[in-house]
């Protein structure tokens, strides 16, 4: 797992780890290093919003449509781990996660709120970020080669 600039500052980033001269001290950083990354990334995977990502990510890979309806997003979270919350999940709610907490554009498109698909890249860095794991490969998720299906 490399190191992220902002884990790298707190160890004074990786040129600066080149001045300590004892090798060991420098791996024994360095290793912190990684490992302080990997319970960040745990951390954040418990998240709401790891979640409404996971939803998110999924829909645009299997969606051939230019947007995503923030409803959908909605839906999909409610049916995955609606139990999980005391409060209801709203439309409103989910749209606030999305642009406040995840920096996604959303715009109103015929009266509806959705997620451009412009935003994927964004949606994938932060994935990676939250450490949900998703199929980029958007013929693997259609049945393309090497999945079940018919030929």
């Amino acid at each position: 797992m490399p190191i992220t600039p902002k884990t790298g500052s707190l160890f004074h980033a990786e040129t600066q780890l080149s001045v300590i001269g004892n090798p060991e001290l420098r791996a024994a950083l360095r290793n912190a290093a990684h490992n302080a990354q990997a319970s960040i990334v745990a951390e954040r995977g418990l998240l709401m919003e790891a979640q409404v990502l996971e939803v998110l990510a999924e829909l645009m890979i299997t969606t051939d449509r230019p947007i995503v309806p923030v409803a959908d997003v909605t839906m999909g979270l409610i049916e995955r781990y609606g139990a999980e919350y005391e409060r209801p999940i709203t439309n409103r709610w989910i749209g606030s996660v999305l642009r406040k907490k995840l920096n996604l554009q959303t715009y109103k498109s015929h009266g509806v709120y959705v997620i451009p698909m412009n935003e994927r890249q964004k949606v994938e860095v932060l994935c990676g970020r939250y450490g949900v794991n998703i199929i980029t490969d958007v013929s693997a998720a259609e049945g393309g080669v090497g999945t079940k299906g018919t030929l």
